[in-house]
């Protein structure tokens, strides 16, 4: 059985798809996604310039067993370029999906402040080399040769 429930977010260009695997598709299962995968990562990325994709995949590992951790959520989120895959198993559909959610808060927190140190840390050398001569740059290491005379 497989089921594709697809839906946009026209103010953050962001889409989304939920497949589910050898399990029914049900409304609180949707809500759930929605609720605890989709909006806290809507807010943390926020308005970004980037085209957003996510897709969300609820599956059950096998018929055979009853027991155990059968039950996996994994999502792929793709911020412009830039791919995010998160795995997570339990023993319920519920647990899976909230152990998914939290691990996706932490990375996209993670890629979040990273991309953004990166601008600052181009704009505060910008602003360095704006301020300075191109001879008087202070972010060369090491000792200039003839320093002294």
């Amino acid at each position: 059985m497989l089921a594709i429930l697809l839906k946009k977010f026209y103010n953050t260009k962001m889409k989304y798809t939920i497949k589910t695997i050898h399990l029914p598709v049900s409304i609180t299962l949707t809500k759930d996604v929605e609720r605890k995968i989709v909006s806290p990562l809507k807010k943390i990325l926020g308005s970004n310039t980037e085209a957003i994709s996510l897709m969300v995949e609820l599956l059950r590992e096998s018929r055979h067993h009853r027991k155990g951790s059968i039950w996996t959520a994994r999502l792929n989120l793709s911020i412009g370029k830039n791919m995010i895959r998160i795995e997570q198993s339990g023993e319920d559909i519920h647990e899976a999906v909230d152990l998914c959610a939290a691990q996706a808060r932490e990375d996209v927190k993670k890629f979040k402040e990273r991309s953004q140190s990166r601008a600052m840390r181009g704009a505060r050398k910008a602003v360095k080399d704006m301020k300075y001569n191109k001879s008087a740059r202070t972010y060369r290491t090491g000792r200039i040769l003839n320093e002294g005379n």
